[in-house]
């Protein structure tokens, strides 16, 4: 069976859909198994079985678990706060100032940004 990805056309070798079938279940928020379609009859039975037993009855001898170190982490690195558009009517001076000392004049709504949060966390301490 031959399927168009992108502009080649491919076909999928034997590992392909032993892959695919492998994967071909799901979870629902109990943890109930939900099979889909290209799972063998075995493949079922083991992911039955596999969910009835407690986490400290399923053999984890071959991926050990590796300790983690939280020591370091830190918080809000990926954090990013929804932008929302608006319309916002500014001096043509302060928004000339921007543009001049954004780099290559990019960015400049940016710096308008920062500078209002870092007033705002000023005013709210």
């Amino acid at each position: 069976m031959r399927r168009r990805c992108l502009t080649k056309l491919i076909t999928p070798t034997p590992e392909f859909h032993q892959i695919r079938e492998v994967t071909q279940y799901s979870a629902d928020m109990n943890g109930v198994l939900k099979y889909q379609r290209n799972m063998t009859d075995q493949q079922k039975a083991e992911l039955t079985a596999l969910a009835a037993m407690s986490d400290d009855e399923i053999d984890t001898s071959d991926i050990p678990e590796v300790p983690m170190d939280w020591s370091k982490a830190r918080r809000g690195v990926f954090y990013r706060p929804v932008k929302q558009q608006i319309t916002l009517r500014l001096d043509a001076d302060i928004i000339n100032w921007f543009k001049l000392t954004a780099p290559d004049g990019r960015g400049y709504q940016t710096c308008i940004n920062q500078a209002l949060r870092e007033h705002v966390q000023r005013e709210s301490a």
